[in-house]
């Protein structure tokens, strides 16, 4: 039916038949996933989403405790990702307008949001799930807007988002909105699957409702992410559903300063005791070769060294051209794709080819 829908399809039976329907009921994704000779995860990328998406359907089933008696029911959306449609935020201001002296009031309107994301952990032997708190703004006009998010009222748990498109006209003057109709294949499956009909986008946005076009770029009352409490909130609401503990990861010695860096800062390496570290190694000298495929990665690294240097002028150096860091230590960068690209190739053939 989606494939018959979509514009140049029409009629077309594609995809279904080669959908694997064997009969057994669902499968496992212990089944899907795989382990490698490695021992790490692998296996297709859909696998991993449907491990989100299983993730937020449980956490759904829960509303999220605030610790003051109050919690905020979530429903899944068709992305995979939890939203808090009947407990949306609010944001209020109001002010006299100069011209008319009356009192001007305003309001927006947004709702959080959580994207679970399934991936291998560092190391690849155990999945991770990233839980991302975040603010979906509701717009307040049809301006740039290309989504919309919609309850239909069959199936009330689960919220559509669709593409939308908007045509305009010129009345007194003024542009406004003349229709707003859905695109894509969802709105025309939901109506020929004998669903019924979405529900009428209004021309006018402003306030909550059924359909709410989700918000741009353009300005609004309300910021773009959540706060602390609510991720505390979150972390501690997934343990309890989940039976998991979230990962922790312990303190060190390193911060990491909000101050702007220096244009260059000092030397990390002092000249006069490179010949003592090669004489300790009974070395005469040492080459460093910088061999890449990106000329912003080349920039990155020359930088890195120029400041460990003190010689900001070396991310300039050309290929193939020997830069001397320290007495006994040179360098020299080369530009070699095929040796640096990621797979299985015979890189000592490329090495021994090298001038």
């Amino acid at each position: 039916m989606w494939e018959s829908q979509l514009e140049g399809h029409e009629g077309r039976n594609t995809l279904a038949p080669l959908l694997d329907l064997s009969p057994g009921g669902p499968v496992p994704l212990s089944e899907v996933l795989q382990r490698d000779e490695h021992g790490r995860i692998i296996g297709p990328h859909w696998a991993f989403r449907v491990a989100g998406w299983r993730i937020a359907e449980m956490l759904a089933a829960a509303p999220l405790p605030l610790g003051n008696g109050q919690e905020i029911p979530f429903l899944l959306d068709t992305e995979g990702g939890l939203i808090s449609w009947h407990d949306p935020l609010v944001a209020e201001e109001e002010w006299i307008d100069k011209k008319s002296g009356q009192l001007v009031k305003r309001a927006g309107h947004a709702m959080d949001r959580i994207q679970v994301d399934v991936e291998p952990g560092p190391g690849g032997l155990a999945l991770v799930a990233h839980l991302s708190p975040r603010i979906s703004r509701v717009a307040t006009n049809w301006k740039g807007i290309r989504n919309v998010y919609l309850n239909h009222n069959v199936n009330t748990e689960v919220i559509l988002k669709a593409p939308v498109k908007i045509q305009w006209t010129v009345e007194d003057g003024r542009r406004v909105v003349k229709s707003v109709e859905y695109k894509g294949a969802a709105a025309k499956v939901v109506e020929k699957c004998g669903v019924s009909r979405l529900p009428e986008a209004p021309t006018a946005l402003g306030e909550l409702g059924p359909v709410q076009g989700v918000h741009r770029t353009q300005e609004h009352l309300i910021g773009t992410g959540p706060g602390a409490r609510l991720k505390a909130l979150l972390t501690q609401h997934a343990a309890n559903v989940l039976g998991i503990e979230p990962i922790t990861y312990d303190g060190t010695p390193v911060r990491i300063s909000a101050a702007s860096p220096k244009e260059f800062p000092a030397p990390c390496v002092l000249p006069d005791k490179f010949p003592q570290a090669l004489q300790a190694v009974k070395n005469s000298g040492m080459t460093i070769a910088v061999l890449y495929s990106s000329l912003e990665w080349k920039s990155r690294v020359l930088r890195q060294i120029g400041r460990d240097y003190d010689l900001p002028k070396l991310v300039e150096s050309e290929d193939e051209q020997t830069s001397h860091l320290a007495p006994g230590l040179i360098l020299v960068t080369l530009r070699i794709p095929e040796l640096v690209l990621h797979g299985r190739r015979d890189r000592a053939k490329i090495i021994n080819s090298l001038p």
